[in-house]
């Protein structure tokens, strides 16, 4: 998969994922030159639900259609991944599209926690905001897992009287060890070196933080890292790793990005 371009909305707060995915979308297409029109295939991902519905066991549409409509990508195919990480989805996206023939992929991640309450015990929650990478398939990426073990994965546990608009609508549980961070180093180091045979340097590569050593903007991390190398017109590869919270595991994808010589 070839990254073209990409952007990153997070503000402060928001009602509906909508309200900070449409930015991020038309800001990526609009720096690439493109319009919405000349997107194949929309894929995106979300840890937090969007449009819950009155009976708690709906949970739809998810944020695919709802981003189709407005950005005018009427020709785009849109498959939505619930339980994935960007590694994960970018390999999927890549593989299929390429084998489909599809030329621009709109991939976005959005996350709204309005009604989602925190973990009561780890006050663990995930930031609300949305990314935007604009990709073109070339079916060569490389994806590798490993597990954390001893970490128990993170839950949606769905309020089962939902009967208004603002109606809390999930709580979270995710508490993991102290060590998580050392856990998900070692992990992602494992999956560097079944990737590229060669240890980890901290080189070349783009990590999810998830807060873990208290940095970063977790599901957002991707597209801060890439926003500046794109920026800068630069080309070249590097493996992009990011936290699967449903595993749990570290997840690595190799990609490229820049435009093609």
């Amino acid at each position: 998969m070839r990254i073209l371009n990409c952007a990153v909305q997070m503000p402060a707060e928001i009602d509906m994922a909508i309200d900070a995915l449409l930015p991020a979308a038309q800001a990526t297409l609009a720096g690439a030159g493109l319009a919405a029109t000349d997107i194949d295939m929309i894929v995106t991902i979300s840890v937090s639900p969007d449009h819950l519905a009155v009976d708690p066991c709906i949970i739809g549409p998810r944020i695919g259609h709802s981003l189709q409509r407005p950005t005018g990508a009427e020709h785009a195919y849109v498959f939505d991944l619930m339980d994935a990480s960007v590694a994960k989805a970018l390999h999927l996206a890549d593989i299929f599209a390429f084998q489909q023939g599809y030329r621009r992929v709109l991939f976005a991640r959005a996350e709204c926690g309005h009604g989602v309450r925190p973990d009561p015990v780890s006050g663990f929650a995930v930031p609300d905001g949305a990314m935007a990478l604009l990709c073109e398939p070339t079916g060569t990426s490389r994806w590798c897992s490993r597990t954390l073990d001893g970490v128990k994965p993170l839950m949606l546990m769905l309020n089962e009287t939902i009967r208004h608009a603002g109606d809390q609508t999930t709580q979270v549980r995710f508490a993991p060890p102290p060590d998580i961070g050392a856990r998900y180093a070692e992990a992602a180091r494992a999956c560097v070196a079944e990737l590229h045979g060669q240890a980890w340097d901290g080189a070349r590569h783009l990590v999810e933080h998830w807060q873990m050593d208290g940095s970063g903007s977790g599901p957002f991390d991707s597209a801060l890292g890439l926003a500046p190398l794109l920026a800068e017109g630069a080309a070249g590869e590097l493996t992009l790793l990011s936290f699967d919270p449903f595993g749990p595991a570290a997840d690595a994808v190799t990609v490229s990005y820049g435009r093609s010589a």
